[in-house]
């Protein structure tokens, strides 16, 4: 059988409920009423000193205690007989009273300066002193849950106020240094300080990852700095994309793309390192076992290869002539070089496979501008020297897996020279939202790990785990979601996800007192029992991060208590066109300016030949 509590153990342990906390009040009330009467002596002990500076509070302490004695209402009939004794001489309470209180000493009772004092001037403020305190202590008893304990250890969740004054410090460091300066995210304002050390932005469709980024991008332009995004709807484009800025858009299939060239990457005096750069860059993937890595790794060779082959023609045109080769002269042109072995035509499937997937990677380049059909040039190396304009690698679903290659090339690129440059270089920020959606990026890692010396700030928009865990593997993901020391976290509906931000939030040890109601067959049995209780729980729960409305979730700054962010809501200002098509140049009727491909061979095998002479 089930026992419950009876009316008389729920009523005793509401009683018990009820004298803790009148208890607790009454101690409150003391503690105010004992500041306010400390408060009002200290400025009677100030106000004697300064009209009465003869009597140095030689009998201040004697004037509070017969005025105490000798005036307060039914004691002073008991202690008109107690002696005081002044400079030797004993007098009687009621004579010391009057002589305290005469002309030629305090003129007044103590409690005649008490009430004065407490009634004018600097007693009022004294007043209000114990009052507003006693109002700031009912405040924050309201704010508090009666069920949620007290933490004794681990991270806070507070308030985007707390949270900046945890950060910046209180109302007197900004009078004197002015407004804090960093990057807004709703309310909170993260220091410049953190801001190389990269940011990671968490979110279902529509819960703000977009809102955020085009926020910080808003910051970034009136700052005047660089930026490179990472647009894969094209939307960044539309609103961000500005001419006089000197911005680039770095679409192969768009009209405002310029035009770039595989060897405006390529050093004279360091051709062969940067060619294999440039190779691993075009070959790129996470081999799972040894015969993938081998593959990997000889297909690079034979990219690396045809680049060094092709350099005396260092057109994109003249890489996709040389791979179109028949096997046997294409293999004749790479004599003198390590791929020579590689796609030796004996070896039918290996060298088949090596090849075919050399001229996958390169056929990229396929889809690049020519020189008529764009107004201007660029290249990643010269624009991380001078860091002038914006880049925007946009992208379209229709279009994305023609241009993924070319874009990630790019990407690598820029990275590359950006962690050339010198320590403490001027900032440029990174924006890639949607990182799933770029495939693997083996820079991403190094910029995240490495790119804060060098001024390079990430922002990283990410919808699940499980898609980093696919495509980076368990170690590369725990290392992009671990690197960003700021991390937003918005709405997520997957469970695993869910888990991951609740732990990424934190937990905290809390106690709690807990009252057992103690039930018997006999009501002498009965009673309550009242003992504190520790546990360690998590600050937000998962299902909480999955019921948060869009633009509002957790933001988490290493090193700092958690607190709460709102995004404010931005519409997309759509300025500039998303994708403006480009319209090859019409060949001339009856001109053939294309090499045979015995022209190509022969050309290129006579580079062979001097190779191996040399």
């Amino acid at each position: 059988m089930r026992l419950s509590p009876t009316p008389a153990a729920q009523f005793q342990a509401a009683k018990t409920r009820a004298v803790l906390g009148v208890q607790l009040f009454f101690q409150a009330v003391l503690a105010i009423l004992a500041l306010w009467i400390a408060l009002i002596i200290s400025l009677v002990w100030h106000q004697a000193g300064t009209y009465l500076p003869q009597l140095d509070h030689v009998y201040f302490g004697r004037w509070i205690v017969c005025s105490l004695l000798g005036e307060t209402p039914f004691l002073n009939r008991f202690t008109w007989w107690i002696g005081i004794r002044f400079n030797g001489v004993q007098l009687r309470l009621d004579a010391a009273s009057a002589w305290l209180a005469g002309p030629e000493l305090y003129r007044h009772t103590f409690y005649q300066a008490f009430r004065h004092a407490a009634g004018n001037g600097w007693g009022l403020a004294a007043d209000l002193a114990p009052l507003s305190l006693a109002a700031l202590l009912v405040g924050w008893r309201w704010r508090q849950d009666p069920e949620s304990g007290d933490q004794l250890r681990g991270l806070r969740l507070l308030t985007p106020r707390e949270h900046n004054r945890q950060l910046h410090g209180g109302i007197i460091r900004r009078v004197l240094y002015g407004r804090p300066r960093g990057i807004a995210l709703g309310k909170s304002i993260i220091p410049e300080r953190h801001e190389c050390e990269h940011f990671l932005i968490s979110g279902n469709p529509g819960a703000g990852k977009s809102t955020a980024i085009r926020t910080m991008l808003n910051q970034v332009a009136e700052r005047g700095q660089a930026a490179i995004v990472i647009d894969p709807e094209s939307e960044y484009v539309q609103e961000f994309y500005s001419e006089v800025r000197g911005d680039w858009i770095l679409n192969p299939l768009d009209a405002r793309c310029p035009w770039w060239s595989p060897w405006s990457e390529l050093r004279d005096d360091r051709f062969t390192v940067d060619a294999a750069a440039m190779a691993a860059s075009l070959i790129r993937g996470r081999p799972r076992n040894e015969s993938e890595k081998f593959f990997q790794d000889s297909t690079r060779t034979v990219a690396e290869a045809i680049l060094h082959v092709a350099r005396d023609h260092p057109e994109p045109d003249n890489l996709l002539n040389l791979v179109s080769l028949p096997r046997e002269q294409l293999h004749e042109a790479l004599r003198g070089t390590p791929a020579y072995a590689l796609i030796d035509p004996e070896a039918n499937d290996q060298g088949a496979g090596i090849l075919g997937t050399a001229t996958n990677a390169i056929k990229t380049f396929l889809h690049l501008p020519k020189r008529g059909e764009s107004t201007c040039t660029w290249s990643a190396r010269e624009w991380a020297q001078e860091r002038r304009g914006w880049i925007f690698l946009p992208s379209q679903e229709d279009i994305g897996e023609a241009i993924r290659t070319l874009q990630g090339l790019w990407l690598d690129c820029l990275v590359r020279w950006l962690m050339t440059a010198e320590i403490s270089s001027d900032q440029t920020w990174v924006m890639a939202d949607e990182l799933a959606s770029l495939g693997h990026q083996p820079q991403i890692e190094k910029l995240l790990t490495r790119g804060r010396k060098r001024g390079l700030a990430v922002v990283l928009g990410l919808q699940n785990v499980s898609q980093l865990q696919a495509i980076y593997g368990r170690e590369g993901c725990i290392t992009l979601t671990s690197s960003p020391s700021t991390k937003v976290i918005l709405r997520v509906d997957e469970t695993e996800t869910a888990k991951w931000a609740s732990e990424l939030i934190g937990s905290h040890e809390i106690e709690r007192l807990t009252m057992t109601q103690l039930a018997g067959l006999s009501t002498y049995r009965e009673g309550v029992n009242l003992q504190p209780h520790r546990s360690i729980e998590p600050l937000v729960l998962p299902d909480e991060i999955k019921l948060l409305q869009p633009f509002s979730g957790y933001l988490c700054l290493a090193g700092h208590h958690r607190t709460t962010v709102r995004i404010p809501e931005l519409h997309l200002a759509r300025r500039q066109p998303a994708f403006i098509p480009r319209v090859p140049i019409a060949a001339q009727p009856g001109a053939n300016n294309e090499p045979t491909d015995d022209q190509i061979a022969a050309r290129l095998t006579a580079r062979a030949a001097r190779s191996v002479e040399l």
